[in-house]
């Protein structure tokens, strides 16, 4: 089949937007309702396909040379699965380089999510660097070796866990994945880039604000996120020799790790991701991100995430803060890295 020809993926269909009505260019209704059961829970829907949403909004009001640079979101509250959301997007500033849009994301005329989504034509600079790819991380696994089985089959990507990078040199610990879109991203948008970028952003909040229990020991659960929804251990963690694999008790698989306590609760408060090359993204290759935890106080934490393509291009970077609640395990060993 052609490129040309090539049917929509489940990642665009999912994210697709529309007017919501002829003549109205700034309001802007989802096509489809995400099933609930994408993490596991009765009403919840994943916060990734919001962010995707958000921006397809954004990008249909603005001319084709613009390409987002960076979004700035807030999780006002929790989003209905079964509820049809309306985007309603202000033309904050329509400049020759750079243009602004406001989001604001309602159901029900209840507001729950907005972002401030910043564009620009991407004219060249003298100054150009990145983050260098973190060359340790095993590759991820062949086209053939993709497992559809698990329960996860219904999400619109594919995510592999590394683990968590032993060092005894750093003082963090850096968690790595990979990850991509299900399947290939059609070559019909126009302009195509801007598939990519909402396919990104809503693979960004995956497995991201966990990242802050995980680097302190803390494994177990009480509502696993998406990114822990499995009905089996194939690919749970790739074989690393620098990395340790994230144990799952939660999952109740025999010689579990112990955990050092139970999330009870997690919830994102904001979300800040910055695209960096565009043009060389392809959302439907595997990235690899790589994720650690900078603080945490008052039931709050802080994440950060960095997302490379396999050419070693540093393609995004995210900052993340949310609501974590931690419940004490009394039979909990100390684990800690």
């Amino acid at each position: 089949m052609s490129p040309q020809s090539r049917p929509v993926s489940v990642m665009e269909s999912l994210l697709e937007v529309l007017p919501i009505a002829e003549g109205n260019r700034d309001v802007f209704v989802d096509t489809n309702r995400p099933n609930p059961k994408l993490t596991g829970q009765s009403d919840r829907v994943f916060g990734g396909i919001t962010l995707g949403q958000s921006l397809n909004a954004a990008q249909q009001t603005v001319s084709p040379q613009f390409v987002a640079h960076s979004m700035h979101c807030t999780f006002v509250s929790g989003r209905h699965a079964t509820v049809a959301v309306e985007y309603h997007v202000e033309r904050i500033k329509d400049g020759r380089q750079f243009c602004v849009r406001g989001v604001r994301a309602a159901q029900g005329g209840r507001t729950f999510f907005v972002a401030l989504v910043n564009f620009t034509t991407q004219s060249l600079g003298s100054l150009h660097y990145g983050n260098s790819f973190p060359h340790d991380v095993p590759t991820p696994p062949s086209e053939n070796d993709d497992d559809d089985s698990s329960a996860n089959h219904k999400l619109p990507f594919l995510h592999h866990s590394v683990g968590i990078r032993l060092s005894s040199g750093d003082a963090l610990a850096r968690i790595h994945q990979w990850m991509r879109a299900r399947e290939p991203i059609s070559t019909q948008n126009s302009p195509n880039t801007h598939a990519h970028l909402a396919a990104l952003a809503c693979m960004s909040d995956s497995y991201l604000l966990a990242g802050a229990p995980h680097s302190h020991g803390i494994y177990d659960f009480a509502s696993p996120p998406v990114s822990e929804v499995y009905d089996g251990r194939h690919r749970l963690s790739l074989p690393s020799e620098t990395h340790r694999p994230i144990p799952r008790p939660h999952l109740n698989f025999p010689g579990s790790a112990p955990s050092n306590g139970r999330v009870t609760a997690m919830a994102s408060l904001d979300h800040n991701l910055y695209f960096h090359d565009p043009a060389r993204l392809r959302a439907d290759q595997w990235l690899l991100s790589e994720i650690h935890s900078s603080w945490a106080g008052g039931g709050r934490a802080l994440v950060h995430m960095k997302i490379w393509g396999r050419d070693g291009t540093l393609v995004a970077s995210c900052t993340q803060e949310g609501l974590v609640s931690i419940e004490d395990l009394p039979e909990a060993k100390d684990s800690r890295l």
